[in-house]
């Protein structure tokens, strides 16, 4: 059973100790999985904490103010939500 309180704090320490993975997604899940799932082999994947629980404890962590998205970020997020409303307004 996956434990989010362990998670998120795994992912609150791993930020602080490497600020630049609040930039990119990849890089927090894989420094995440080396870090704390031990993964080291394409055989380890199997075992490692799902990317989605990773990032939603992210999300969680920046929306409580824990974490603090650089402007960079906060910039490419609100042009890829644009975007995205763009594509799917007709939809709905």
């Amino acid at each position: 059973m996956i434990n989010h309180n362990n998670i998120k704090k795994n992912v609150h320490e791993l930020v602080k100790m490497f600020p630049h993975l609040v930039d990119n997604y990849n890089s927090l899940v894989g420094y995440y999985w080396v870090m704390y799932d031990h993964v080291a082999t394409a055989e380890d994947y199997g075992k490692a904490t799902p990317a989605e629980s990773i990032t939603r404890n992210f999300r969680l962590l920046v929306s409580s103010g824990q974490i603090q998205l650089t402007t960079k970020s906060k910039n490419s997020r609100e042009e890829k939500q644009k975007d995205f409303k763009h594509e799917f307004a007709a939809i709905s």
